[in-house]
Parts: C-alpha cells; sequence; structure tokens
C-alpha cells in the first residue's frame, strides 16, 4: 500500500511542476509582450495580470517540496496494508468531495471577469486586463481538471485492492 502512496505523492509533485512551468510560461509571455517595441495599453494591461498570474502558478513550488516531504514520511507508516487503505479512501473522498470548490469557483470568476472586461470594455489597458485574467481562469480550470482526474484514478485503484 505504501508503494500507491508514494505513486500518488510522485504525480502531485508531476502537478506542481506542471503548475510552476505554466507559471514560468505566462512571465515569459508578460516579458515578451512588455518589451514589444511601441506596446500599448493592451499589451500593458496583459503584462501586469501575467506576471501576478505567473508568480501565483509558481508558487506551485512549494507543493512540490511538500510532496517530497511526504513520500519521506510514507517509509516510515507503521499501519497495516489494510488500516492504510482505510485511511487514505477517507482521505481522497474528502479532497474529492470540498478540495476543489475554492480553485474552481475561482477559476470560473476569472473566466467570467475576462470574458466580461473583453468583450465590454472600450479601454485596451482593461482589455489587456481581461485577456490576462481569462488566460489564468483557464490554466487553473485545466489545472483542476487533470488534479481531479488523478485523484478519481487513484481512488479507484486503491479502493480496487483486495487487502
Amino acid at each position: 500500500m505504501t508503494e500507491y502512496i508514494k505513486q500518488y505523492y510522485h504525480s502531485e509533485r508531476s502537478m506542481a511542476l506542471l503548475a510552476a512551468a505554466i507559471g514560468l510560461a505566462f512571465l515569459i509571455i508578460a516579458w515578451v509582450a512588455f518589451r514589444q517595441p511601441g506596446s500599448g495599453q493592451l499589451y500593458r494591461g496583459l503584462t501586469y495580470t501575467l506576471v501576478v498570474s505567473g508568480l501565483l502558478f509558481l508558487s506551485g513550488l512549494g507543493a512540490l517540496l511538500q510532496s517530497d516531504k511526504k513520500m519521506e514520511e510514507v517509509s516510515n507508516y507503521t499501519q497495516s496494508n489494510r488500516e492504510l487503505q482505510v485511511s487514505e479512501l477517507q482521505r481522497i473522498e474528502k479532497v474529492l468531495a470540498t478540495g476543489y470548490r475554492i480553485s474552481t469557483i475561482l477559476a470560473s470568476i476569472a473566466v467570467l471577469a475576462g470574458v466580461v472586461l473583453l468583450l465590454f470594455n472600450s479601454g485596451n489597458l482593461h482589455r489587456g486586463i481581461g485577456l490576462g485574467i481569462l488566460l489564468f481562469g483557464t490554466a487553473l480550470h485545466a489545472l483542476d481538471f487533470f488534479s481531479i482526474n488523478k485523484h478519481k484514478i487513484y481512488y479507484e485503484s486503491i479502493k480496487a485492492l483486495k487487502l
């Protein structure tokens, strides 16, 4: 059972790396937009939001460190395989039931706000900010989608174990 848990934390590590890669990509895009010759208000607004979004996604590196720490702790577990299976099932059920509410709501609000700023604003600065917020919300939804599916697959695989 401990091997399944280690694999889980390894996949958490991969998700943290993906989030950090998205953050780095946002920062690179912001830098390119900022460096455009004669870049106007649209690029400036996009740059502002992509820098903030990039830094938020780069904070995923903290989850990377946490995953590494958890993988080390798994080796010290003293519970039986059956006890570990039951506790993991309960933990993942809780994650699936409540763990994605805030990020899903935040991503949905960001997408909606981005669309509103893009469609109902005549100022290029606000449109650039809207585009950046839309990109942030879309990337967050994509990460949530992959993470939720990863949790469901993990849940079903440990539930199917006969221990």
